[in-house]
C-alpha cells in the first residue's frame, strides 16, 4: 500500500526532528509528488533547506508554499528570516508586512520586524513594532517578547520564539 501525502509529510517531519534533513526533503518531495499544491510540504522543505544553510533554495520553497496557500503566515515569516540571513532586509520587511496583513496582531511578526527595522536604523518604525508587541500579546507568551529583544539578532529571536511556541503548543 502506498503512503498518503500526510504520511510522507509526517515521515519527513520525523527525519527533520532527527536532523536528517536530506531524508526529510526526500519525503517532502514524495508528498509534493502526490499533491503539487501541498503548502505544508513546500514549507517544511524550505525549513529543511534553511537548516542546511541553503537560504536561496529555501526561499523558492517558501514561495511555493505561499503560492499554494496565500494565507500561510509561517511561510512569510520563514521567508523573511531567510531573506534577512541573506542581508536582503527590505525584502524581509516586505514579507513581514504581508504576514501582518493576514494576522495584524502577531507578536512574533511585529517583534522580528522591529528587530530588522532597528538594525536598519529605522528606530521610530521599530519602536512602533515593539509597542505593537506589548499591545498584542495574542500569543500569550507572558512578556517574554519585549522591547529588550531588540538586542538580539533575527535568527536568535526566531529561535527563541519557536522554542516558546513549542513549549506552549501554540499554533499561529
Amino acid at each position: 500500500m502506498s503512503k498518503s501525502k500526510e504520511q510522507w509529510l509526517h515521515q519527513g517531519n520525523e527525519f527533520f526532528r532527527l536532523t536528517k534533513y536530506g531524508d526529510a526533503i526526500k519525503c517532502y518531495d514524495e508528498a509534493i509528488g502526490l499533491d503539487e499544491d501541498y503548502a505544508a510540504a513546500y514549507f517544511n522543505k524550505g525549513v529543511s533547506f534553511c537548516q542546511l544553510g541553503l537560504k536561496t533554495d529555501a526561499i523558492t520553497y517558501f514561495d511555493n508554499a505561499i503560492e499554494s496557500n496565500p494565507q500561510y503566515i509561517k511561510a512569510y515569516y520563514r521567508k523573511g528570516i531567510a531573506l534577512n540571513d541573506l542581508n536582503r532586509m527590505e525584502e524581509s520587511i516586505e514579507c513581514y508586512n504581508k504576514a501582518l496583513e493576514i494576522y495584524p496582531h502577531s507578536s512574533v511578526i511585529l517583534g522580528i520586524k522591529g528587530i530588522v527595522l532597528g538594525s536598519l536604523g529605522r528606530h521610530e518604525e521599530a519602536e512602533a513594532c515593539f509597542h505593537g508587541v506589548q499591545e498584542a500579546h495574542s500569543l500569550n507568551i507572558k512578556g517574554r517578547v519585549s522591547k529588550s529583544l531588540a538586542d538580539q539578532d533575527v535568527v536568535e529571536y526566531a529561535g527563541n520564539i519557536d522554542l516558546i511556541l513549542m513549549e506552549q503548543g501554540a499554533e499561529w
